[in-house]
């Protein structure tokens, strides 16, 4: 899929943005981490436990490659029920590493 090499290739760049940012003074040691996305496929959870295990294993040492752990965090954000998120990365932490989190939504609250 176009879009999602796309996509990979975006998040990658931003990493390498945000590693640069720590060559310059005036904004080194400001970002503390990335989070590759923001409640992806919150309305699918099938899509979800499809498209987000397989994505989260194959671009977390990817951003590795450019943002070491000692240094900055990897937020990976959950907005779907598709499984226990927490749970899953706790089984996967060898393949994912030092400094990556979970962002787990709890609640959701619109047009309140």
């Amino acid at each position: 899929n176009d879009y999602l090499v796309q996509g990979v290739a975006a998040i990658l760049d931003l990493a390498s943005w945000i590693a640069d940012m720590d060559n310059d003074l005036s904004t080194s040691g400001v970002i503390m981490g990335l989070s590759p996305w923001n409640e992806a496929l919150f309305a699918d959870d099938e899509k979800a436990r499809q498209l987000l295990v397989p994505c989260v294993l194959k671009i977390v040492p990817q951003i590795r490659r450019i943002l070491p752990s000692r240094r900055y965090a990897i937020v990976l954000n959950w907005f779907n029920h598709a499984m226990d998120w927490a749970e899953w990365m706790a089984k996967h932490r060898v393949q994912l590493g030092d400094g990556v989190v979970a962002d787990v939504h709890i609640y959701h609250t619109f047009d309140v």
